[in-house]
């Protein structure tokens, strides 16, 4: 049974200020006012019978007092047991963790254990011996109280039983129902206008009242909201009709201030208390009368259309190359008007009934193209497919290989009906799917010769120019030569032998190489020869001096010695002959300086200068053009060597 829980909740029709008394309604007051005489005796009530434990929505704990109508959260003194009494007194306060295992807490100091404090565990000793003692002593029966005698007071009304929850719900919603309830209530409100009567405990907990209260609101808002909706169809359907009875004024683009105007005075334009309301429903009626004349428009529309295409062809002379030009002049009748005839088409709607009636005939000649382009393409897969077989049966008879130019099997092929089925064809020709069997026959051959390859690493034979055909089968093993064809091995032989003479013709070239650049360096050493080497000297004079020098030792050639000095002779002689040009030109400069003043001569001398530069320039042009010398990568390498030797 509920009881309020305490706090500022106070119980309906009583005073928050006011102290309830048990006695209020009691039968014994005497019509005057006067004061109920108490009885002689009157036993004093189980303090267990006036407080009764409740919890709250929440589940915190409260007691309710059903004599004075009070609610406290804190345990009543009367219900304390001697533990209780002796933790309320002291500052340690016991509590209960969620698995059951109890801790105490010291309120002031705010220290918690889990053990009793040694300051109160002997008083609460001595209050669990007192507790077992009480439980001990027999409790002595209640005698019942006479009827006649008015020593009982009925202080609480009966709790009405019902057999089934159904029923229970039922009596607690037609509480509901009677105390007002409205579907915008609070439980809190609901709950202070029904705690003092009967029908609230008809359902046990406060959960399943709060569960009824919900649904009853729930049901009264349904019903609410769908009189109301009830009540607004009415009126839409009253302000419809009363449109309907001046439809001859309103039209598709009538505003609603015309018809105010005119229906103001009825009483069905007057139910509607908002004229907002009434221009909606004005605005919903003038947009369903636009939409009707849509539709009727465009069925109009489509009739005409359908029939302008029974017009077209019923005209044997329009063809699918007939021009919309043309088909205008074939239907087109003196003295007829068509947009009367064809009510709701514009011109667009004449052409595109046109075009479909066009698409519709070309269908036919379409299908006799496409039926001939696939019967062409069948032709021309037939032609491809017998050329291929021809380029395998040659390829079977050894007449192409992956070296098979094309000129080489024209003169076998030309006639072949196979060829001549294929020669023309727009995606693939001949030529085409020729070379596309040489392609696969030398993807063949990349993969016989990594078999070969392998072989030969496993024998560890090399193939060199003086190596036969036989020694090179030889050494193949059973199951590469049955996996590789005769041909593809003798050209996997010379593709060998090819690359064997590539690396000889390789390892001359940088023989050659090497020789040279030991000539540089020899011709560049001659420059430091002690004594010089002077003009007139030749190769028998010097011979027996370079056979001395390093450089001469790493070339090891003598022919070739002799045409590095050769070659430095030539440049020696050079070199000579341009100094002697130079001094020439020295010479008549300063023949002409006798006859010149001194600021000539200092101009000439400036000019001179110019020249000198110029003259120097066009030497280093004949010496690159000379032939003689080393490049610049010659002349980098051959003062790299110098450094290295000193």
């Amino acid at each position: 049974m509920y009881r309020p829980p305490p706090g500022n909740f106070v119980p309906f029709g009583s005073s928050p200020t006011s102290t309830p008394s048990p006695i209020s309604n009691s039968p014994y007051l005497s019509p005057a006012g006067s004061p109920w005489q108490r009885p002689p005796s009157v036993t004093p009530p189980d303090p267990s019978t006036v407080w009764k434990e409740h919890q709250t929505a929440e589940g915190r704990k409260y007691w309710y007092n059903n004599i004075t109508k009070q609610s406290t959260w804190e345990k009543p003194e009367e219900l304390l047991t001697p533990e209780e009494k002796v933790l309320k007194a002291s500052s340690w306060r016991e509590y209960t963790t969620p698995e059951g295992k109890k801790y105490y807490s010291n309120i002031k100091t705010k220290e918690t254990v889990w053990e009793v404090p040694p300051e109160i565990k002997e008083q609460l000793e001595k209050a669990r011996k007192i507790a077992n003692e009480m439980k001990n002593i027999p409790t002595p029966p209640i005698v019942p109280a006479k009827p006649s005698t008015p020593s009982v007071v009925q202080l609480e009304q009966p709790i009405p039983e019902f057999d089934t929850k159904e029923e229970a719900e039922k009596a607690f919603f037609s509480l509901l129902k009677e105390t007002g309830v409205k579907s915008d209530w609070t439980w809190d409100q609901a709950m202070r206008a029904i705690i003092t009567k009967p029908l609230y405990r008809a359902l046990k907990t406060i959960v399943e009242r709060k569960a009824a209260f919900q649904a009853y609101v729930d049901a009264e808002s349904k019903r609410e909201r769908e009189e109301k909706e009830e009540f607004e169809r009415q009126q839409k359907q009253s302000f419809m009709a009363l449109i309907d009875r001046h439809k001859e004024m309103v039209k598709p683009y009538t505003r609603y201030s015309t018809f105010a105007h005119l229906a103001s005075h009825d009483p069905a334009f007057n139910t509607i208390k908002s004229d907002k309301q009434r221009e909606a429903y004005f605005e919903e009626y003038v947009q369903n009368m636009q939409r009707a004349e849509k539709d009727k428009l465009r069925d109009l529309r489509k009739n005409s259309m359908e029939r302008f295409g029974q017009l077209l062809r019923s005209i044997p002379d329009i063809t699918y190359r007939t021009q919309w030009k043309e088909a205008q002049s074939l239907y087109m009748e003196p003295n007829h008007d068509l947009k009367q005839e064809f009510q709701g088409m514009d011109m667009l709607d004449f052409l595109s009934v046109f075009e479909e009636y066009n698409r519709a005939l070309w269908e036919e000649p379409l299908n006799e193209l496409n039926k001939k382009m696939t019967n062409r393409k069948r032709r021309e897969r037939k032609a491809r497919e017998g050329y291929r077989e021809l380029m395998q049966e040659l390829v079977a008879n050894h007449k192409i290989n992956v070296r098979t130019m094309w000129k080489d099997i024209y003169p076998i092929i030309k006639d072949d009906p196979r060829y001549l089925e294929a020669v023309g064809l727009p995606e693939s020709t001949p030529l085409d799917m020729f070379w596309d069997v040489i392609d696969d026959l030398d993807e063949q051959l990349y993969q016989q010769k990594k078999l070969v390859y392998d072989a030969l690493k496993r024998a560890d034979f090399d193939v060199t120019l003086e190596t036969s055909l036989d020694d090179y089968l030889k050494v193949l093993d059973e199951s590469v030569t049955s996996e590789v064809n005769q041909e593809n091995l003798v050209f996997i032989f010379e593709h060998l032998q090819l690359k064997a003479e590539h690396r000889l013709k390789e390892e001359k070239r940088r023989q050659e190489k090497k020789q040279k650049k030991r000539m540089d360096i020899l011709r560049h050493a001659l420059k430091r020869l002690q004594p010089p080497i002077q003009l007139d000297d030749t190769w028998e004079n010097v011979k027996s001096r370079v056979e001395e020098m390093e450089e001469y030792k790493e070339l090891n050639e003598p022919a070739l010695a002799q045409e590095a000095f050769e070659k430095f002779m030539k440049r020696l002689r050079e070199k000579i002959e341009e100094e002697e040009d130079e001094e020439g030109m020295i010479k008549e400069g300063e023949d002409e300086d006798e006859h010149r003043s001194m600021g000539s001569h200092r101009r000439k001398r400036r000019d001179y200068s110019v020249s000198d530069g110029e003259e120097r320039a066009r030497r280093k042009r004949r010496m690159k053009q000379s032939g003689y010398g080393s490049s610049t990568e010659e002349g980098e390498a051959l003062d790299a060597y110098v450094k290295k030797r000193m």
